[in-house]
């Protein structure tokens, strides 16, 4: 893998480097090795043994029991070597999920040094493009882990394995723990990988000891969750309440304000002899005008706070009334 990888990189170049030299000729040694070991200890893979490829290597096939059908006679006579490979594969497929976890650490990590040092188009360019290296290390391992279910469902894994599920470039992510929670974590759950880990060669009573242990620390996250939302829950209900009384006040003000105005003296229209002048004074009547069209104003906020109001109560008591049959049913099932 690491000898195509280094290929894919080199397709432009006509001359091989001295790194894939030496390891294509490290994997032929490997493979001798290996080929030998197979025809001692596997008969019915004779036939198929062949010399390994001088050239290419990296193309020849192990010869595993993942490689052939189930259907097929030589599959049959290698249930020995079978069940070694299925134990190496499924703790390929965890440690994969290991370097799969890692690397969305470590991307997460220079992100939020991105986010918070890096100023200007050309740092920002240079980190970008660290970025993308750190997101093709993390399609790397998902592929390592995909190569390993791979084998592991051709040797008897059940595809609909909660332990070992299918991995999508999309789920390469993680929320940050590193910083304080921020409005919609809670609703933004953590892909599967990060609470599966269940470790191989464990008994019925470890694995239930083993499972126990994820569901006690579920409960405590969704206990805290849910509490963060309870909090949420009566802040907002307080707030409405101040706001709708601080609009009713505020209208109540008003309309003492506009009574007020009108029986009260203009200062402007009096004379210097402290006369109200002959004119007739519109000024208490424009500003009481005005502190009415202020009342209704204040009028129609309260009255609209208020019906929110009335409507988010209903809602809540006829979630209250479902949550109480549902947990009736629960109860009786």
């Amino acid at each position: 893998i690491k000898i195509q990888a280094m290929l894919s990189e080199l397709k432009a170049s006509k001359a091989l480097p001295e790194p894939v030299i030496a390891a294509r000729k490290k994997l032929r040694a490997d493979l001798t090795t290996w080929r030998q070991s197979q025809y001692q200890l596997c008969p019915a893979l004779r036939p198929l043994i062949d010399e390994v490829d001088a050239v290419h290597p990296e193309n020849e096939k192990l010869l595993l029991p993942s490689y052939f059908p189930i259907s097929d006679t030589i599959r049959s006579s290698l249930n020995s070597v079978e069940k070694v490979e299925y134990s190496l594969r499924e703790g390929q497929a965890y440690d994969a999920l290991d370097e799969v976890r890692e690397k969305i650490k470590i991307f997460n990590a220079n992100l939020d040094f991105k986010k918070n040092n890096v100023f200007g188009q050309g740092p920002n360019t240079r980190a970008q493009a660290y970025l993308k290296e750190l997101t093709a290390d993390k399609v790397k391992a998902a592929q390592k882990y995909r190569r390993a279910r791979e084998a592991l469902v051709r040797l008897g894994l059940s595809k609909d394995d909660k332990s070992l599920q299918e991995l999508h470039d999309n789920q390469l992510f993680s929320k940050d723990a590193s910083r304080p929670a921020q409005l919609g974590d809670s609703k933004r759950e953590d892909p599967w990988f990060w609470t599966v880990g269940q470790p191989s060669g464990m008994n019925n009573q470890e694995k239930a000891d083993w499972s126990l242990e994820l569901d006690r620390v579920k409960y405590f996250r969704d206990r805290s969750s849910r509490n963060r939302t309870r909090e949420e829950k009566e802040i907002l209900e307080s707030e409405m309440l101040r706001t709708t009384r601080s609009f009713k006040k505020t209208c109540e003000a008003w309309a003492k304000i506009s009574i007020r105005e009108l029986g009260l003296e203009c200062k402007s229209c009096i004379n210097t002899e402290g006369q109200l002048s002959s004119e007739k004074c519109l000024h208490p009547q424009a500003r009481s005008a005005y502190a009415s069209s202020q009342q209704a104003v204040y009028a129609r906020l309260t009255s609209d706070s208020e019906e929110y109001q009335i409507r988010a109560e209903s809602k809540s008591n006829d979630y209250k009334i479902w949550f109480a049959f549902f947990f009736i049913l629960r109860l009786r099932d």
